[in-house]
């Protein structure tokens, strides 16, 4: 690989494993994180004991989660908010946390994990998105799914 080829490699590699990067924010998203946050900077261990999460296994995912420019850790391993974390906060104009939730949904997730079907020539094998029911089994799902994120 030459060193032309190297930006391109390293955007391919982003995209390839941009799955990665929506489950790392919707797990800090659900555990409401960035709330938690909006005050003070605040160490993984306290983190943890907010969320009842496990202090170790919580302190790789807030490192994860500084790695995308949501966090930063200071000298002193406690975590705050970047202005860009703030937009995963739930009381804020703008706020993004609904839509980082629902893109990591698994129901939602599915959907994608079903794209290699939709190019299949036998429609029983086709549907993007499987949900079970009638249509308006199914609109009432979907609606249900996404309006209980928003609020």
């Amino acid at each position: 690989m030459t060193a032309t080829d190297q930006p391109a490699a390293v955007a391919l590699r982003r995209m390839t494993t941009a799955s990665w990067t929506c489950q790392v924010i919707y797990v800090a998203a659900t555990l409401g994180i960035p709330d938690i946050l909006a005050n003070r900077p605040q160490t993984s261990e306290a983190l943890a004991a907010a969320t009842g999460t496990h202090a170790p296994s919580l302190y790789r995912l807030l490192r994860a989660v500084a790695s995308l420019g949501i966090l930063e850790e200071d000298e002193a391993r406690r975590f705050s908010l970047t202005p860009r974390g703030t937009l995963l906060r739930s009381d804020v104009p703008g706020s993004m946390r609904a839509w980082a939730i629902l893109l990591g949904e698994p129901w939602f997730r599915s959907a994608w994990d079903n794209l290699p079907l939709s190019w299949s020539k036998t429609p029983s094998v086709r549907p993007l998105l499987v949900l079970r029911g009638t249509d308006e089994e199914r609109e009432r799902d979907l609606r249900w799914r996404v309006g209980r994120l928003c609020s």
